[in-house]
C-alpha cells in the first residue's frame, strides 16, 4: 500500500531523529518532530515522547519484529549510545549482524513506525466532527412533514489535510457542506457549516489523511435515532416514537 503524505512527513522526521545526537528524546522531538508531536501529543513534546516510549518499549522483544526493534534502537529508545552508528552497532552485535544489515532493518522499521504513528497511535490528534440535531424552523415546501436540522462543526490540527465534508439528505444527491466560518488558533482549524435540513435520514462523509471521530448531540427533537459510523461515513436515521 502506498504511503500517505502524512506518513511520508512522519517518516522524514523519524529519519532526522535517527541522526540526532539524542535520537527520539524529548529534546529531539522538540527540535525535529513537529508532526510527530502533533499526532502523539497534540503538540506537546513531553506527552508525545511518553506515548512513543510506551508504545515502542512495551512490546520490544515479543510482538515486534526485528525491523521495528532495529528502528527503536536506532532512534535511541532502546539504546544509550549517542550516535546513530553506535546504536546500530549495538543492535547488530545483539543479533549477530553486520552494521549494514542493521541499517537495512532500521530503514524498514522506520516505515512501519511511521504508519503506526500516523494511524493507530494518533489518538490525541484525530479530526472531530460534531453534529447537533434539532427541530427546524419552517422550511419552504416541507408541507406537513416535520423537518429537522443537522448543525455541523469540524476541528482538526492544521497540518492534517482534510477535505470539505459532504452530505446526502434523505437519499438525495451528494453535496459539499457550505462553510460559514473558519477559525484558526493553537494549531487547530475549526469550521462551521450551514445547517442541513432533512426528514428521515442524513448521511455525512468526511475524507482526508485521518479517519475522523464523530460526535452526535441531540437537541430539541421528538424522534428516536439510529447512528451508524464506519471510518469517514456517518449515517443518522429517524425512528418514529410511539405516542
Amino acid at each position: 500500500m502506498e504511503a500517505t503524505d502524512l506518513e511520508t512527513r512522519v517518516l522524514n522526521e523519524l529519519k532526522a531523529l535517527r541522526k540526532h545526537r539524542t535520537g527520539a528524546s524529548f529534546e529531539g522531538l522538540s527540535a525535529k518532530g513537529k508532526t510527530i508531536c502533533g499526532l502523539l501529543g497534540a503538540g506537546d513534546a513531553a506527552l508525545a515522547y511518553n506515548v512513543l516510549v510506551q508504545q515502542c518499549l512495551e512490546k520490544i522483544g515479543s510482538d515486534w519484529g526485528m525491523e521495528i526493534e532495529a528502528a527503536i534502537t536506532a532512534l535511541g529508545l532502546a539504546s544509550k549510545q549517542e550516535t546513530v552508528l553506535g546504536r546500530l552497532e549495538e543492535f547488530a552485535s545483539k543479533h549477530y549482524l553486520d552494521q549494514r544489515q542493521a541499517r537495512r532493518y532500521s530503514d524498514q522499521g522506520l516505515i512501519s513506525l511511521a504508519k503506526l504513528i500516523a494511524t493507530t497511535w494518533s489518538v490525541y490528534s484525530v479530526p472531530i466532527a460534531r453534529i447537533t440535531l434539532g427541530a427546524s424552523s419552517d422550511v419552504p415546501g416541507s408541507g406537513d412533514t416535520t423537518t429537522y436540522q443537522a448543525h455541523i462543526t469540524t476541528t482538526h490540527l492544521d497540518f492534517i489535510q482534510m477535505q470539505t465534508p459532504e452530505y446526502e439528505a434523505d437519499g438525495g444527491t451528494r453535496q459539499q457542506l457550505q462553510t460559514t466560518t473558519k477559525n484558526s488558533a493553537d494549531n487547530l482549524v475549526k469550521f462551521e457549516f450551514s445547517p442541513v435540513n432533512f426528514h428521515n435520514l442524513i448521511d455525512l462523509f468526511w475524507f482526508g489523511e485521518m479517519w475522523p471521530k464523530w460526535e452526535v448531540i441531540t437537541g430539541q427533537i421528538d424522534f428516536g435515532i439510529t447512528i451508524e459510523s464506519l471510518g469517514a461515513h456517518l449515517r443518522i436515521g429517524k425512528i418514529e416514537l410511539r405516542k
